[in-house]
């Protein structure tokens, strides 16, 4: 029976992510990078609201053939958050015309994007917006699109966006496309700092490029094993021992504070620190709560205010 669609508001959450291992293995025929990556959502990120038409104030005469787009950033945001706006709006509004084009409907309504990942910090921020937005329009228009569907338009919206459609821990390779997910792995207790310059990925990439530096998809399959037992074993040492992020360095070398961030997480009594993504955010891995509320406190004393504390889910 095919869904109907709503005519209500819904709300969906958009988690942040972070990569608890990332291994480049190399640049593709297609310009893409081969990766090998392990993914885990967090229990932080951005939340997104679709509106009907019929229920935007002084929109109703507008008929359903308008689809718009607001951001929402924090009230007390930060030096370079009004950047967001255009790239964002294009992640969400490219989800949306994309579903609207696979179901040969007309896209319609309002989203409103509650921001709080930053760009170019490595959280996945504007892909998860564009696989909740995917989620959300699915269910609102009553398309009934299933999550393989769904899949193939996340695969042209971003490398990263079939990811958050997993919606658990998992092990990414190709470009970030093809997701394996992973059970049995516990919550992790996080503590982010987001130096504030951000990292291009392009820039990233390109740096590590000149650094030679490639990896070996047998040792990366191996040392994701490892790390996935350590997890599992709940031996957080030996799995902070073992993660690996082969764009830290690169991004590093073009942003210097991150590895003044990772100095300060290791001195503030992380278990281990380390780079997500191609950055700039910076994790600390905490042995529980209390621990990690700590770590937060002493950063912040320190003027690293950008700092959060969050789970892995």
């Amino acid at each position: 029976m095919r869904p109907r669609r709503s005519d209500q508001p819904l709300t969906r959450f958009a988690p942040a992510k972070v990569n608890l291992s990332l291994q480049v293995l190399g640049k593709r025929e297609d310009g893409f990078h081969e990766l090998h990556t392990l993914m885990a959502p967090l229990s932080w990120g951005d939340r997104l609201r679709w509106t009907p038409v019929s229920a935007i104030p002084k929109a109703t005469d507008r008929g359903e053939q308008e689809f718009s787009f607001r951001l929402h950033p924090p009230a007390a945001c930060h030096d370079g958050f009004s950047e967001i706006g255009v790239e964002e709006d294009n992640l969400v509004t490219r989800a949306a015309r994309l579903l609207a084009d696979a179901a040969g409907v007309v896209a319609h309504g309002r989203i409103d994007l509650w921001k709080h990942t930053r760009p170019q910090a490595g959280l996945g921020g504007g892909s998860s917006d564009a696989a909740a937005a995917l989620l959300l329009l699915n269910k609102a228009w009553g398309l009934g699109f299933t999550k393989p569907r769904l899949a193939t338009l996340a695969a042209r919206l971003g490398s990263d966006v079939p990811f958050f459609l997993a919606g658990s821990p998992a092990v990414c390779t190709g470009r970030g496309e093809r997701v394996r997910a992973i059970g049995g792995l516990p919550a992790l207790h996080l503590v982010v700092s987001q130096p504030h310059e951000g990292v291009p990925t392009a820039d990233a990439f390109a740096e590590l490029a000149r650094q030679n530096g490639n990896g070996d998809p047998i040792e990366a399959e191996e040392r994701t094993r490892r790390l996935l037992n350590a997890l599992r074993a709940g031996r957080l040492r030996a799995f902070a021992e073992r993660t690996v992020n082969s764009l830290q360095g690169a991004a590093a070398a073009l942003v210097r504070s991150i590895g003044d961030t990772l100095d300060r997480l290791a001195w503030a009594g992380c278990v281990g620190q380390w780079m997500t993504g191609s950055g700039s955010a910076c994790v600390g891995l905490a042995v529980n709560a209390a621990h990690a509320r700590a770590i937060e406190g002493i950063m912040k004393a320190e003027n690293n205010n950008n700092t959060f504390v969050t789970t892995t889910r």
